[in-house]
């Protein structure tokens, strides 16, 4: 443990003291690593965490939730993302894919259609446009993701028809995918969904989304409609609130009715000083027809969610996270030592660094 974090930070050291200055080379290089170490209050057997935690799911060991190598080119009729990794990640959330894709980031190209106009066609893997949180640690408030964002694409295959007026205050996308969060159609062959993305960005401090997905679910042929909508607020310098809800339905199996799932999250986010900064997040997730998260004990899945936050910015490219993080749920529905629990606790630790030319 002691020599991955010591690692880490002599190779965000490097990074910090060599990073060259802005240029006007479009293709640039993105790295990234994520290490951390998690310990639960009630060990469970193994080292495996809650089976619907796709993030830093590993107990009791030091591990690496993601590594990345990104190459990106951003030309003013041209654009292409090319990125690979490595982590418990995506060992864990591309499980279903085959094993030549499944460390793949990203892989996909857009062309510009508008001569005035912010108007692009892009193609491939890429990121999702469901929700505010990505695989990448840095760019959210906490140190672990939201039960829903675990829960529902971090990444779409298809094509992606995308418009930004020129003062950015506006951006909508309609896109066609290969389904619910799938890189290959051999997995659910004849799988297709839509997506629709509308983000308004009235000034610097309030941002409003919607995005929805329709279409097939996951291993399964029947209809799927799924909706997402948060807003993410910044009342002053120091501030950040972010509000979400999700809310998901799908067909049953067995007659003309729907099954359904929802969550909420409020996450706030303070900073303390410009190298330190603290976040709460509230969360509840409800499942009751186990369609989205099955547990071990086939249980509803009824979970509400709490966790704190703070973060140190140790130099320019490197952060060190610690997190306490609680779950409660209406059943017994987490191994520990004992059996099954209500409960699940843990405290986390992690150390992100980054580097872009």
């Amino acid at each position: 443990m002691r020599s991955l974090i010591l690692l880490s930070f002599l190779l965000c050291l490097s990074a910090d003291l060599f990073a060259q200055p802005d240029t006007t080379n479009k293709l640039s290089f993105f790295g990234y690593v994520e290490a951390y170490y998690v310990k639960e209050a009630d060990s469970p057997p193994g080292n495996q965490r809650p089976a619907f935690l796709y993030n830093h799911n590993r107990h009791d060991q030091a591990n690496i939730n993601l590594a990345l190598a990104k190459l990106f080119y951003a030309g003013r009729q041209f654009r292409f993302n090319a990125g690979i990794m490595l982590g418990t990640y995506p060992v864990y959330n591309l499980a279903g894919e085959p094993v030549v894709l499944n460390r793949v980031y990203e892989l996909n190209a857009g062309i510009r259609l508008g001569v005035k106009k912010h108007i692009w066609l892009d193609g491939g893997i890429m990121a999702s446009h469901i929700g505010f949180e990505s695989a990448l640690g840095k760019d959210g408030p906490t140190l672990s993701r939201s039960i829903v964002a675990d829960n529902s694409p971090y990444y779409e295959t298809g094509g992606r028809l995308s418009f930004q007026s020129d003062d950015k205050k506006i951006f909508l996308a309609v896109l066609a995918l290969n389904g619910w969060q799938r890189i290959a159609t051999k997995i659910d062959k004849g799988a297709f969904g839509t997506g629709v993305q509308v983000m308004i960005t009235p000034n610097d401090q309030l941002t409003i989304n919607y995005s929805n997905y329709v279409g097939n679910g996951t291993a399964t042929k029947r209809l799927r409609h799924y909706h997402n909508i948060y807003t993410i607020f910044s009342p002053g310098e120091k501030w950040k609130i972010i509000a979400g809800l999700d809310a998901g339905f799908q067909k049953k199996e067995s007659d003309d009715g729907q099954e359904s799932w929802f969550s909420p999250v409020l996450i706030t986010g303070y900073s303390i000083s410009k190298k330190i900064k603290i976040a709460t997040r509230a969360e509840y997730f409800h499942d009751e027809n186990n369609v989205i998260i099955t547990t071990l004990a086939d249980l509803p899945f009824h979970t509400w969610g709490f966790s704190g936050n703070i973060d140190f910015t140790l130099l320019k490219n490197c952060l060190l996270r610690m997190e306490y993080r609680a779950f409660k749920s209406r059943y017994a529905i987490f191994e520990d030592n004992n059996g099954f629990s209500r409960y699940n606790k843990a405290i986390a630790f992690a150390l992100v660094l980054w580097f872009d030319d």
